[in-house]
């Protein structure tokens, strides 16, 4: 067996070429070249002039020409697991039959493969495409750490798996393990790319999340997810408008707000709480970010309301452990009501934001505001949501 270093994938296409090259060339005819060797080279020319679906297209009838051909040959594997390592992150589901038929000349001894890759290659296929019961969860951070044991360095593949992996798990409430698998995209992007915000936030937005929902949550569950929250928004500036507010900063907003519900619910004993609220507390909670226009304001707006009542549950919500969280962006006119109520972020999804609108409607101004862009537009409130008891 070869023994492989860790290669990016132009690197390995090269050495599938000089492999191919070595170990065919010398087996055609000076006329006749194999069709696998002509789709072959079709591929890497593609690659090189970065024709991605062109590369594709030959890489895959580099493959299938080398199965028709060859049948059970270490060439076969290095084609089938070039074209399906190439599309795994793309196209999961059509990657599995290449890197299953690498794998499998791989077992029997007749490929010559980097082993821990190819195996992390399927097991990412496998569970993207579908299969994201537990045991694939963990063949896949096997895999992943594997890899990690084996060259150390991490690769912008590896972010990808990590993160795939991570926001899978969180889908299917498996928290421990999406935590894991977070803190391991995190390591690898604060040595890779340690100025990428959006990737960075992508892995703490997880975690915090993963986090705080397990029910029953403590408090030190709360503090640490309201950290992880709070990290991201350090992370932004200012936001120049509604339209281009970053999504993963508006749901960290979200789930900070809640977070802070979360903490002043779980503080509080039931006999403490109003008799209305002892099940369902809401929250208004004030804005903790604002826009750049905001910066430019009055110090005071004259925002004064006559009418402003907190919307309640909805009663599909009203579950013990339940949190959530509504930001809101609003305009305000001469005429005392709210305009152009728009959600910035929810969660979870499409809980609330429906009530949440129907409730600002009712919503009536003592006075008008400061006649100012910053004190008329681009207002913003977040409700929260929470059942602990």
């Amino acid at each position: 067996m070869l023994k492989y270093k860790r290669m990016g994938f132009t690197v390995f296409v090269l050495a599938c070429a000089a492999v191919l090259t070595a170990g065919l060339f010398s087996q055609a005819n000076a006329d006749e070249t194999p069709d696998y060797l002509v789709e072959y080279k079709l591929h890497s020319e593609a690659l090189a002039n970065g024709d991605r679906a062109a590369a594709i297209e030959h890489g895959k009838a580099a493959w299938e020409a080398a199965e028709a051909a060859l049948g059970d040959h270490k060439l076969t594997a290095t084609l089938a697991f070039n074209y399906g390592r190439l599309i795994a992150l793309s196209d999961p589901a059509t990657a599995r039959a290449p890197l299953r038929r690498a794998q499998e000349l791989l077992d029997a001894g007749i490929a010559e493969l980097p082993q821990s890759e190819v195996r992390a290659y399927l097991a990412y296929a496998e569970y993207i495409a579908g299969n994201t019961r537990l045991r694939a969860a963990k063949k896949l951070r096997e895999a992943l750490l594997a890899l990690e044991a084996e060259f150390g360095e991490p690769t912008a593949t590896d972010v990808v798996m990590w993160v795939k992996l991570a926001a899978g798990e969180l889908k299917k409430e498996r928290y421990s393990s999406a935590i894991d698998a977070a803190e391991k995209a995190e390591a690898a992007i604060a040595t890779l790319w340690p100025d990428n915000i959006d990737k960075m936030s992508e892995v703490l937005l997880i975690q915090g999340i993963a986090t705080l929902v397990p029910f029953p949550r403590t408090i030190e569950d709360v503090l640490a997810a309201s950290d992880l929250f709070e990290r991201i928004i350090q992370l932004y500036p200012p936001q120049k408008s509604v339209e281009d507010f970053d999504v993963i900063l508006a749901s960290a907003i979200a789930w900070g707000a809640a977070t802070d519900a979360a903490f002043r619910s779980h503080s509080k004993k039931p006999q403490d709480l109003p008799e209305e609220q002892s099940e369902l507390n809401e929250v208004e909670a004030e804005p903790h970010f604002i826009f750049e226009s905001a910066r430019n304001g009055p110090d005071d707006c004259g925002i004064e309301w006559e009418t402003r009542i907190p919307p309640k549950y909805p009663t599909a919500a009203g579950r013990r452990g339940y949190i959530g969280a509504v930001m809101v962006v609003y305009d305000l006119g001469d005429d005392l009501v709210v305009h152009n109520p728009r959600i910035l972020a929810e969660v979870p999804a499409f809980a609330f934001s429906k009530k949440v609108r129907n409730n600002m409607h009712t919503w009536r101004l003592k006075a008008p505001s400061v006649d100012h862009p910053a004190c008329r537009t681009n207002q913003l409130t977040q409700f929260t949501f929470v059942i602990e008891d």
